[in-house]
């Protein structure tokens, strides 16, 4: 895994799929394991600082329904209490 998924990200990602749960349980468990093979595929696109803190800007392709969508990825690269590796703070649907 190249970063850690905060719960605002899943909950951001299953609300893109039109799942419906909480952050626990089958469902959030589900749509974590997605978004995490969806990170795998995703290409940097931007890198910039927010507030003097680095981030960046992947994209992938992703279905969502019956249709192909681009999801932005925004990630903070800057060190966590959590660990050392980036956190994915933002999933972004960006459309075709």
């Amino acid at each position: 895994m190249r970063w850690y998924i905060t719960v605002e990200a899943v909950r951001q990602y299953m609300r893109i799929q039109g799942y419906v749960g909480s952050t626990d349980g089958p469902i959030f468990d589900r749509a974590a394991i997605e978004l995490e093979d969806l990170c795998d595929q995703a290409e940097l696109k931007k890198e910039w600082a927010h507030d003097g803190k680095p981030r960046q800007l992947w994209q992938v392709r992703a279905m969502v329904g019956d249709y192909r969508t681009r999801l932005e990825l925004t990630v903070a690269m800057e060190p966590r209490p959590e660990g050392p590796l980036p956190q994915l703070v933002r999933v972004r649907d960006k459309g075709a």
